[in-house]
């Protein structure tokens, strides 16, 4: 076997093939992630790729399109010096149909968190935390309140937290208990809460 080196940035996997010696061959080049049970006791390799989440692939609309850039070239064996100009071949481009369910943002478990007791006129800050339940990224959350608080909460990965914090102003009849209702949103996904404030 050959060990071989890569780094997946954005939709790249830049993969690093040593240098082989002069009387190696290679006619094919599979990529499998994971990949399935290899079974060589020739060259003493026994390996199966386990992990499905080490590497995954994002398919925004079906079919999913992929090719590959080789770059060749003479090199000095061991050292992988230079003896020769580099030739790029590129391979056809394959696609192969998108499976699974469609990525859906889901907010949820939201918590609120701050005092219970605030003056009359007065503004009272509060934590507000909001999870992303779903299985898409919740772009540009914002989450709001009925006594014109309002603070942006970003983005939340799936399976993700976020807390902000909001103010809300308080007005009432002292000792009076208002309801101040948080709501974030996400495009047009929703959830909301609500916390019991004692007027002072």
């Amino acid at each position: 076997g050959i060990l071989m080196t890569g780094t997946l940035k954005g939709s790249v996997l830049d993969i690093a093939v040593p240098v082989l010696s002069n009387d190696s061959a290679v006619k094919y080049f599979e990529l499998d992630l994971p990949g399935d049970q290899l079974d060589r006791p020739d060259i003493g390799v026994n390996t199966h790729g386990l992990d499905p989440n080490y590497v995954q692939a994002k398919c925004a609309s079906s079919p999913l399109k992929t090719n590959a850039v080789f770059e060749l070239g003479e090199r000095a064996y061991p050292s992988g010096t230079e003896t020769g100009p580099t030739t790029t071949v590129t391979s056809p481009q394959t696609t192969q149909d998108c499976v699974g369910n469609a990525g859906k943002v889901k907010l949820g478990g939201m918590k609120v968190k701050g005092p219970s007791a605030v003056k009359n006129g007065k503004k009272g800050t509060y934590k507000v935390t909001v999870k992303n339940t779903g299985t898409r990224t919740a772009k540009n959350v914002v989450v709001t309140n009925n006594r014109g608080g309002k603070a942006k909460d970003g983005n939340i990965a799936p399976g993700k937290t976020k807390t902000v914090k909001v103010k809300a102003k308080i007005k009432g009849k002292k000792g009076k208990k208002v309801a101040e209702k948080f709501t974030a949103k996400s495009g047009n996904v929703k959830a909301k809460a609500t916390k019991k404030v004692r007027v002072k």
